[in-house]
């Protein structure tokens, strides 16, 4: 008679079948979504949706401060959503 799996069991294998590998993406991909949730992040990447900006240039479009600015642009990149330009 064959071995009796349990619905945790068979649950875990078919998300190992599904997402192999993938897993360290979708760990990245997670964290990255979670960081972009936040309004202002958003705000940010949206006046950067056409390219670089000064920070100046960011203030003004986004309305955020430069300091509370700076500190978002600096978990985004911390953070992998996007890198500067050197």
């Amino acid at each position: 008679m064959g071995k009796k799996v349990s619905k945790n069991e068979a649950l875990k294998f078919d998300l190992v079948e599904l997402f192999g590998e993938q897993e360290e993406n979708i760990e990245i991909a997670a964290q990255s979504l979670k960081v972009l949730s936040h309004p202002a992040r958003l705000r940010i990447m949206c006046a950067l949706r056409d390219g670089e900006q000064t920070v100046q240039n960011l203030e003004y479009y986004t309305g955020i401060w430069q300091t509370t600015l700076s500190q978002h642009l600096s978990l985004l990149k911390s953070r992998v959503v996007f890198c500067f330009a050197t």
